[in-house]
């Protein structure tokens, strides 16, 4: 017996923008009869599933690799054939995910936040479903259930007839607690959208941005403005502390200026390309000087809405216990002084927010405006990105700008870190990593080996 999950090359297909099912409506109502048995419907289920497999297997997230491929169908060679029902219920409920919205992080993070979160007065059957599906869930045996005993996921994809039994095991404790909570995932897979706001890639952000003011100069404060800010975590990177495999450090906890609650620890692997040696961007000499912080997010979340912190929570991938630890202090810490957020689709309406926000000011000491975003291009469209990069461009023509880009290139699998600055009407490009992983766990740096610099017109 086999279970078969190659890891994939190139860069992932754009699973979120291509997840389209019709007769959707904002009001997000149960499927339509006519809906829910549409072949083509349940094959864009069954290949975002099937991607989803594979790029789980490549991070070593056991569980939902073994699930993903159990809803695909690719790889059922140790399933029993009674399952086939259990798999058309599960994929049945995937139909009614928002356009945009990957069905597997919906269907996974609503499971995952019902266990987590569990019901206040749960029926005798639904407390025994949660108590076989939490054994194979290591963020529940770190943060509350200790006397569950453990089931060990690392080798699930083994090719074992123990392993075979486990998957087994996992699959049905997974579909006995999804039936027994129907009606509560079925909630969260029509209004839920996959809103990740994952703190791990702050570590490269902080490169970046560390860039930047190295070419603005130190002492030039960098106003932040995040296009895609979700929760606002992210414009907080510098109240983290950091911890880099190359032996750079920094805690905001040094500076008398930080707040004093206990800040998530990011740690990160730090790479150096064999080809040119690089030299990674200066980062050991502090934070950047941060003024305004503002956020543009389609959906923002707030921070105290505990509704909304949930979800967060079950997004997070039940082998990551780190990422769920860090995301709650994250949380705690943004819930002191959170920063502002506004509804809006920055394709549209970032000149706007620019003029009202961060108007130009001819000070020497003004400060920089500084337009990130990180996963956000690849929910996009075509044009709508290309718009983006026009706007800003334009931006930078007529002021100083700096532009911080960690997102997916047509040409690889894992993200690229660039940056670009507008001094003087003076651009200069950077790649600063060719690859960064997707939960920051590692970082490759590029150095300023592909730096460019084009004079103004």
């Amino acid at each position: 017996m086999t279970f078969d999950i190659r890891p994939q090359t190139g860069r992932p297909p754009d699973v979120a923008s291509s997840w389209r099912p019709p007769q959707h409506q904002k009001s997000a109502p149960a499927m339509p009869q006519s809906a829910q048995f549409d072949p083509a419907m349940t094959q864009c289920v069954v290949r975002s599933f099937a991607h989803f497999a594979k790029r789980t297997a490549e991070a070593d997230a056991t569980i939902y690799a073994v699930l993903s491929s159990c809803i695909a169908g690719g790889t059922m060679h140790d399933l029993a054939s009674s399952n086939r029902a259990d798999v058309d219920f599960l994929r049945q409920i995937c139909l009614a995910a928002q356009p945009g919205n990957p069905p597997p992080n919906l269907l996974f993070g609503a499971v995952h936040e019902l266990l987590l979160h569990p019901q206040s007065d749960p029926s005798p059957e639904q407390v025994d479903a949660r108590r076989e599906l939490v054994r194979f869930y290591p963020t529940m045996h770190a943060f509350g259930d200790d006397a569950a005993p453990r089931i060990e996921t690392s080798d699930l994809l083994a090719s074992t007839a123990h392993a075979a039994t486990r998957r087994q095991d996992l699959f049905e404790a997974f579909v006995r607690f999804a039936r027994l909570h129907e009606s509560e995932i079925g909630q969260r897979v029509r209004a839920r959208r996959v809103q990740t706001n994952e703190i791990g890639r702050c570590p490269a952000l902080l490169a970046g941005f560390s860039w930047i003011a190295e070419q603005a100069g130190r002492d030039r404060p960098l106003d932040l403005l995040e296009i895609g800010s979700s929760a606002g975590l992210n414009l907080l990177f510098d109240q983290y502390a950091y911890e880099f495999s190359d032996g750079c450090r920094l805690h905001p906890t040094a500076h008398p200026d930080r707040f004093t609650a206990t800040p998530p620890v990011l740690r990160t692997e730090v790479r150096l390309s064999d080809t040119n040696r690089p030299t990674p961007p200066r980062m050991d000499i502090g934070y950047p000087v941060i003024g305004q912080r503002l956020g543009i997010d389609l959906n923002p979340i707030d921070v105290h809405d505990e509704a909304s912190m949930r979800w967060l929570e079950g997004l997070v991938w039940p082998e990551h216990v780190d990422r769920l630890r860090s995301l709650r202090a994250a949380v705690e810490m943004a819930r002191r002084e959170p920063p502002t957020l506004i509804r809006g689709d920055a394709t549209r309406c970032l000149p706007q927010v620019i003029e009202e926000r961060f108007p130009p000011l001819l000070e020497p000491q003004t400060p920089l405006l500084c337009i990130f975003h990180s996963y956000v291009t690849y929910q996009m469209s075509r044009d709508d990105r290309a718009n983006m990069v026009q706007t800003i461009e334009q931006l930078g023509q007529r002021r100083d700008l700096a532009h911080l880009s960690l997102e997916w290139v047509s040409s690889g699998h894992f993200p690229r870190l660039t940056a670009r600055v507008w001094i003087g009407r003076r651009r200069t490009d950077v790649t600063l990593a060719e690859r960064c992983h997707h939960h920051g766990r590692w970082i490759e740096w590029n150095g300023a080996a592909n730096e460019a610099t084009t004079p103004g017109c």
